[in-house]
């Protein structure tokens, strides 16, 4: 990996984790690196397949540095989702909360410090939009159960 590419990799991935909207980090990233936004896009999709090397070629405390940038935005996140009277605001930061944290998964995963394997789901009753079903068969058991 050059080392353009490298340093690109890295701002990208370290803009997404501070909560950056992606639109923002692609089109600052264009200017920066004078590359076309379709390129980076591309980029981004496959960061599955470039973000362990980025965190094994750079600095050794890379990925401290990525974790901690999530880490700073979660609290902001979350005080802004408890004082804002707007609603979208309130679902905005949500969002971000969500996104933050299923990114830094996505590190995690995709370096190996979190194995990825698939949900356990409990083999007994579960609770789906209000009804009981049974897996056996998928549909309602018993009468629905009010929600409220």
């Amino acid at each position: 990996m050059n080392k353009t590419l490298l340093e690109r990799r890295t701002a990208m991935l370290q803009l997404s984790l501070t909560g950056v909207p992606l639109k923002y980090v692609i089109d600052s990233l264009s200017q920066k690196y004078k590359v076309e936004e379709k390129l980076l896009y591309n980029d981004w999709g496959h960061r599955n397949n470039w973000i362990p090397q980025v965190v094994q070629l750079n600095d050794p405390t890379l990925l401290h540095k990525l974790l901690e940038g999530a880490r700073s935005v979660l609290p902001k996140a979350w005080l802004l989702h408890q004082e804002a009277e707007n609603d979208f605001v309130k679902l905005g930061a949500l969002k971000l909360i969500k996104d933050t944290n299923l990114q830094v998964l996505e590190i995690l995963q995709s370096i190996g410090v979190v194995e990825k394997k698939p949900i356990q789901v409990d083999q007994r009753i579960l609770l789906i939009k209000g009804q009981w079903w049974r897996l056996e068969t998928a549909g309602p058991q018993s009468t629905p159960i009010q929600t409220s």
